[in-house]
């Protein structure tokens, strides 16, 4: 059996997980009485390196009683992974029991994962669509005589970006929206024009709103928890004076 991340998630770091294990039997005696066992290892591929594992030990006294069910949990530790978990199973039974043969009889396990945590995660970013949150901008005191006196102006978008990804899209200001475009530099200054007419739409006016969407250019890229791009907005206006 087998879980799949996420399917643009190519590669990951695990800080813990834990997996739940159903075992139905679904045969008419419990096939590791008297001393047999069911072991159940999770891999991080099929064949690949032992993540955690289980073991049901009839010598015990545990059971898997005919018909029934038994659940285990298995806990796994950090670790890194490919895109998939493997869950292997192996039933040694002793024998002893009397039983009558029915071959549509079978053991059926399931893994569930129901917790993981990441360190850090191999993501493919190629083409996914980005928001930037909305904000709303204070901006309904500015007087109408310092208004009438533009001439034009910029929109300054001053960008931290941790990804090494480029965003290009639309930019929404009260009734006014702007193409973009945010290279794949650490820290880069992005300027939009905008003429007077448009500067005067915004400022002076109440309930106005900064948002934006665009689209990701890049391949696979590494994200940590609390990565995020911060992008802060400033206005730089041309005023007429005298």
């Amino acid at each position: 059996a087998s879980e799949n991340l996420p399917a643009d998630v190519t590669a990951a770091t695990i800080s813990s997980a834990s997996l739940e294990v159903q075992i139905a039997n679904g045969l008419s005696f419990d096939p590791i009485a008297g001393g047999g066992s069911l072991t159940i290892t999770i891999s991080d591929r099929e064949g690949g390196a032992e993540l955690g594992q289980v073991v049901i030990d009839g010598a015990t006294e545990e059971e898997i009683p005919a018909f029934g069910t038994v659940t285990h949990t298995i806990r796994i530790g950090s670790a890194d992974i490919g895109t998939t978990f493997f869950a292997s199973v192996n039933v040694s039974s002793v024998g002893g029991q009397l039983a009558l043969i029915n071959t549509s009889q079978q053991i059926t396990v399931t893994t569930t994962t129901t917790s993981l945590l990441l360190s850090s995660a191999m993501v493919n970013v190629s083409n996914q669509p980005v928001d930037l949150d909305e904000a709303e901008l204070d901006v309904g005191d500015i007087d109408e005589e310092l208004t009438d006196r533009i001439q034009d102006g910029n929109v300054i978008l001053d960008v931290v970006n941790p990804f090494g990804v480029s965003v290009a899209g639309t930019l929404t200001i009260g009734p006014t929206s702007k193409s973009y475009s945010i290279p794949p530099d650490a820290t880069s200054t992005v300027v939009i024009d905008y003429t007077a007419d448009e500067l005067r739409s915004i400022l002076g006016q109440e309930n106005i709103t900064l948002s934006g969407s665009g689209t990701v250019s890049g391949g696979a890229i590494t994200v940590r928890p609390n990565d995020e791009m911060l992008v802060t907005v400033s206005i730089d206006m041309t005023l007429l004076i005298g």
